[in-house]
């Protein structure tokens, strides 16, 4: 007789639940992103150039950009997943037509100037859209003539 009640008490808790959470809204997913955050570089020169970013192991990128072009880079987010951004790189060099124009090294000042925002970003999972906690960071990097010159060789 108590087995019967207890298996009856655990329906009705369980059948309380179903019920209760019907009008409720869904909960917020838990998502893994790959990358949080990206960064725009503009070449405000008025010629090409050419931005190799080294990363601490290894790896470099190379964006071409033209004058009063931009590019966008994502901010990874995963360990294993390295992709060199200007965030997580040890060295950027600078070019133009083949010729090395500048050349920073990761200290404790790492071009430091730059704009930043922070963006709203949603995801939306089976038609239904949530609003993430923390705020999509950006960050706007202008190459110009006098950064050139700062970092000139």
């Amino acid at each position: 007789m108590v087995r019967i009640s207890h298996i009856l008490s655990v329906c009705f808790l369980a059948f309380c639940f179903v019920s209760c959470n019907n009008g409720a809204p869904p909960l917020k997913p838990i998502v893994e992103y790959d990358y949080w955050g990206d960064e725009v570089i503009f070449n405000d020169t008025d010629r090409n150039l050419s931005i190799e970013l080294l990363g601490p192991d290894g790896t470099n990128r190379t964006i071409t950009l033209a004058p009063a072009a931009k590019d966008t880079l994502k901010i990874p987010v995963l360990i294993h997943k390295i992709e060199a951004c200007i965030q997580n790189s040890s060295e950027l060099r600078i070019s133009s037509e083949g010729s090395l124009l500048a050349k920073f090294v990761k200290e404790e000042k790492w071009l430091t100037d730059y704009e930043y925002e922070e963006l709203e970003h949603a995801v939306t999972i089976n038609g239904k859209t949530w609003i993430e906690d923390d705020p999509w960071p950006r960050y706007k990097y202008h190459i110009n003539e006098g950064l050139i010159s700062s970092g000139a060789i």
